[in-house]
């Protein structure tokens, strides 16, 4: 395993870490702003496709909660 590097009494490899864990954080807030804008869409347009782009939607965000939960049990 790699050896955690020091810097200013700070570990690199847990800074990384904390900064791609809150990286998918922000990931995870952009899939909920993205329903929510196409639930907005939705209500305004009369588009014919409307149900499959709510299951392609809920279906980012659950995978980006899943990414995120096993990158954090992995890291």
């Amino acid at each position: 395993m790699i050896q955690g590097f020091e810097f200013a009494g700070l570990n690199i490899w847990f800074l990384a870490k904390i900064i791609v864990l809150l990286f998918l954080i922000i990931y995870i807030v952009f899939s909920g702003v993205v329903i929510k804008q196409i639930i907005n869409m939705n209500e305004t347009l009369d588009v014919g496709i409307s149900f499959i782009m709510n299951i392609i939607a809920i279906g980012h965000f659950c995978f980006a909660v899943f990414v995120f939960v096993f990158s954090f049990l992995l890291l």
